[in-house]
């Protein structure tokens, strides 16, 4: 919605003194989207929020004081009377600062599901929100996506997001979304749904990626999309990619 508000034809000509304050969050911004925004929307303060329906509203918050170059890609800190742990998603162990591991909450508005209550990982009063994240030594997080959408490619497990990032510097590259596709000799083959502004071949995409990317992570199946689908609550819909990719002759 903030791309789109960016890229609307009547935005440079269009007032907009009236606004001082914009919030965003549901689905991830990335740090070059918020470097544009900060920079057409000089005197606007910036919210980025972050929670889950199941904790009744947001979970961390980073203020528009809170909005210097290296963090930008952070969701901020926990918000007054929420807990959160980064746990080991198999063994609930907490894991060190700056690792990536499975968000715990914990606070006087979460509802946590009778089915979590035990499970033999999840101690009572937490809730297991099924996001990846991690911190840094400020107690700042940053979401690395779903533990549902993982990519495990011949035992290689990896977020979604570290392909997307790389993958979204291309030039042809206007949006891109990563996820698992299914293979019975490795388990998941690295797909890659592209909006692209040029022409974009794979071999093209994996040339550009292998000096950034682990050979494990380079793409491997290239969907060209007009747009990505999107849930209700504005987050790709992971489940109509891979079932796109399904669809599609290898």
């Amino acid at each position: 919605m903030l791309y789109r508000i960016l890229e609307h034809p009547d935005f440079a000509t269009t007032d907009l003194s009236s606004l001082v304050s914009l919030s965003y969050g549901a689905a991830p911004a990335t740090p070059d989207l918020i470097r544009r925004t900060l920079a057409a929307l000089p005197g606007v303060a910036l919210t980025n929020t972050f929670g889950q329906t199941e904790t009744m509203g947001s979970i961390t918050a980073l203020g528009p004081d809170d909005h210097p170059p290296e963090r930008l890609a952070s969701v901020g800190k926990p918000l007054p009377g929420v807990e959160i742990r980064i746990v080991h998603p198999v063994t609930g162990e907490d894991v060190e600062t700056g690792m990536v591991g499975e968000l715990l909450v914990r606070s006087e508005v979460a509802v946590v599901p009778s089915t979590q209550a035990n499970d033999g990982r999840t101690p009572a009063g937490w809730f297991r929100t099924g996001d990846m994240v991690s911190a840094d030594e400020g107690g700042y997080l940053y979401p690395s996506g779903r533990l549902s959408d993982t990519i495990n490619r011949g035992g290689e497990k990896f977020a979604p997001s570290e392909v997307e990032e790389v993958v979204r510097g291309h030039q042809s590259v206007r949006d891109v979304a990563a996820v698992g596709v299914g293979d019975p000799e490795m388990g998941h083959r690295v797909g890659v749904a592209v909006v692209a502004g040029a022409p974009l071949e794979l071999e093209e995409l994996r040339a550009f990626c292998k000096a950034r990317l682990a050979n494990f992570k380079l793409p491997e199946r290239l969907l060209i999309v007009d747009e990505l689908p999107l849930t209700d609550f504005g987050k790709v819909d992971r489940k109509i990619l891979r079932s796109r990719f399904a669809d599609q002759t290898p």
